[in-house]
């Protein structure tokens, strides 16, 4: 029985030293964790200027409302948990009466 080996594939080192190129000057370009951390902080600053928290129990669904209120007009820029949420929330606990006896 006669074998053979198979050639080598050819090394293509262009294609290596762009690679090694384009890693470099991705490292290059990247901003340092600090200045990340200084940008997220002024975006931070700037969507939440004119703002302040409002936090609130909701009684029907027996939880925390959290409200981003906008201190010039007084609207609601954002709420956590959403209205649908809190209705739903307590739709399921007045139903449950009849499902369930005792509260544990």
């Amino acid at each position: 029985m006669v074998g053979f080996k198979a050639a080598p594939a050819p090394v293509n080192d262009t294609a290596d030293k762009e690679t090694e190129n384009d890693r470099d000057q991705d490292r290059a370009e990247r901003p340092s964790r600090s200045e990340l951390q200084a940008s997220i902080d002024r975006m931070a600053d700037l969507a939440f200027a004119g703002s302040h928290l409002a936090i609130e129990k909701h009684e029907g669904a027996n939880t925390f409302v959290y409200r981003l209120i906008d201190s010039r007009n007084g609207s609601v820029m954002r709420q956590w948990p959403s209205e649908e949420f809190l209705e739903l929330r307590e739709y399921l606990r007045t139903r449950q009466g009849g499902l369930i006896d005792e509260r544990i």
